[in-house]
C-alpha cells in the first residue's frame, strides 16, 4: 500500500477580468450548489455577485440588508466559483441573522426582527425560549441569486409536566436572494424561517480497522511520541514527521499528558508494521487518553498516515476521514 502526499491544486486563472458570470448557449447564468464556507470571510474577495430578478412580495415583506467593501481595479480576476461563494456566504449569514431575531423576538422586544421584516409579525411571544449556537447548516443555491438557507440553533424546550426544560436542536430554512446593489451584495429574507427536521442519525459506520497493531513497540512509540508532542508539547514534532510532511502542534498545548490505549490497523498490515521497507505506508486509528490540566481526563481517536524509512515508521499527516475514497457510507452502515 503506496501513499501518495496531497498537493495543493492549482487555482484557475483567467486571461482577462470580466464583470459578469460565465453563461451558457441560451445566456443563463451557470449555477454552483455550494456549502456555506466561511461567512463574512470571503467578502474580502473583490467581486460581482450575479444578477437577480425583481422580487415579488409574498405574505410577509421583504426586508433588505446590504453589505459592501472597497474594490480594487487591481484585483485578481474573479472566478465563476469564487463569485457562486460569495452569493452563499452572504446568503447564508443572512439567513443565521433571521433564525437568530425570529427566535429572539417578543412582543416587547422585536427591533431586530423589524429590521429584517419591516412589516413584523402577526403573533409574537411574551417571551423567547433561550437560544444558543444559531450557525448556518447549509446553503443551497435554488436558481440565480436564489438560495435556501438551512439553520440550527440550540433551544431550551419543555422536558416533563415538572417545568424542567432541556437543550434541544432546532433547524429552520429560510429563502434568501442576493443581487448587486451600488455599494456590494444586498440581501433579502423573502419569507419568516420555517421550522425543518435536521438530519438523522446514521447507523454507526464501520472504520474499517480491525487487526490490532499494538504489539508493535517501535509504531507504538512513533505515534504515542508524536501525539504528546502535538498535544502536550512534550519534546520536538520534527522527529516523528517525515520529511516534507507539516503537522503544526497545538499551541499553547491543551493537554499535560497523552497516553496511547489501542493502535488498529487495515486488515492485512499487521505482518508489515514490524519490518517495513523504505516506501511502505500505512494508516492506523489510534485511541488515547489525554489529560487536561486540571487532572481531568478524556479519550479522543486519530487516524494517521505513516510510512516507512531506514527501518522506522514517521508520521505523513492526520487524514481527514476513517474511510477512503472508494469506501461509501450507507444508512445501515455497510461500507
Amino acid at each position: 500500500m503506496k501513499l501518495a502526499l496531497r498537493t495543493r491544486p492549482e487555482q484557475p486563472t483567467t486571461d482577462e477580468p470580466t464583470d459578469r458570470p460565465e453563461t451558457t448557449d441560451d445566456n443563463q447564468p451557470i449555477a454552483h450548489a455550494t456549502e456555506w464556507t466561511g461567512g463574512p470571510a470571503l467578502a474580502a474577495r473583490a467581486v460581482t455577485v450575479l444578477g437577480v430578478a425583481a422580487l415579488v412580495c409574498g405574505p410577509v415583506a421583504v426586508g433588505v440588508i446590504g453589505w459592501s467593501w472597497a474594490t480594487s481595479s487591481d484585483a485578481a480576476p474573479t472566478t465563476v466559483d469564487q463569485v457562486d461563494l460569495v452569493g452563499s456566504s452572504v446568503a447564508g449569514d443572512a439567513g443565521r441573522e433571521a433564525v437568530a431575531a425570529w427566535l429572539s423576538a417578543t412582543n416587547d422586544d422585536h427591533a431586530a426582527l423589524d429590521r429584517i421584516y419591516p412589516n413584523g409579525m402577526e403573533t409574537l411571544p411574551e417571551e423567547a425560549l433561550p437560544v444558543r449556537a444559531v450557525t448556518v447548516a447549509s446553503v443551497d443555491e435554488a436558481g440565480p441569486g436564489q438560495w435556501a438557507v438551512v439553520v440550527g440553533a440550540d433551544v431550551t424546550e419543555p422536558s416533563g409536566e415538572d417545568g424542567a426544560t432541556a437543550w434541544v436542536r432546532r433547524y429552520y430554512q429560510v429563502p434568501v436572494v442576493v443581487a448587486q446593489t451600488a455599494t456590494g451584495p444586498g440581501t433579502a429574507a423573502t419569507a419568516l424561517p420555517s421550522p425543518i427536521a435536521g438530519p438523522s442519525l446514521l447507523a454507526e459506520q464501520p472504520s474499517g480497522f480491525s487487526d490490532d497493531l499494538g504489539g508493535d513497540q517501535a509504531l507504538t512509540e512513533t505515534v504515542a511520541g508524536f501525539l504528546g508532542s502535538h498535544l502536550a508539547g512534550d519534546g520536538d514534532i520534527e522527529r516523528y514527521l517525515s520529511p516534507g510532511a507539516v503537522v503544526a502542534p497545538l499551541d499553547p498545548p491543551a493537554y499535560t499528558s497523552v497516553a496511547v490505549d489501542s493502535v488498529l490497523g487495515e486488515p492485512g498490515d499487521a505482518t508489515d508494521s514490524e519490518s517495513p521497507a523504505d516506501g511502505d505506508a500505512l494508516r492506523v486509528l489510534v485511541a488515547a487518553t489525554l489529560t487536561r490540566p486540571d487532572g481531568q481526563q478524556t479519550t479522543a481517536q486519530y487516524v494517521l498516515d505513516l510510512e516507512a524509512r531506514a527501518g522506522r515508521w514517521e508520521i505523513t499527516e492526520i487524514p481527514t476521514s476513517t474511510t477512503r475514497p472508494d469506501q461509501t457510507p450507507t444508512p445501515e452502515g455497510d461500507l
